[in-house]
């Protein structure tokens, strides 16, 4: 699964957006798993995309994903810091 996301985020996708930043949705990731991992439906080409949701949800069940966040931009602190924290006794 990390190999998808990286080629997830090296393909650039234009939506329109003003802010500039490529955005995708469950569907595009069930599409790069179908397409790497040869999940079609026998007979007729079409992408099994039940296939690899399946695998995506067993997946996740399984601990298997992961997942990171961006720590909180200091800039962008709204007064509460620990210190203002320790001051009203909440440490």
């Amino acid at each position: 699964m990390q190999r998808i996301g990286s080629r997830l985020a090296n393909t650039k996708r234009s939506d329109g957006d003003s802010d500039g930043e490529a955005s995708y949705c469950a569907k595009d990731l069930v599409e790069a798993l179908c397409s790497q991992r040869k999940f079609y439906q026998q007979g007729s080409g079409i992408m099994d995309s039940h296939r690899a949701a399946t695998l995506v949800v067993k997946d996740f069940v399984q601990g298997r994903l992961q997942s990171w966040k961006l720590p909180p931009d200091p800039a962008k602190d709204q007064g509460h810091g620990l210190s203002e924290l320790a001051a009203l006794g909440l440490l």
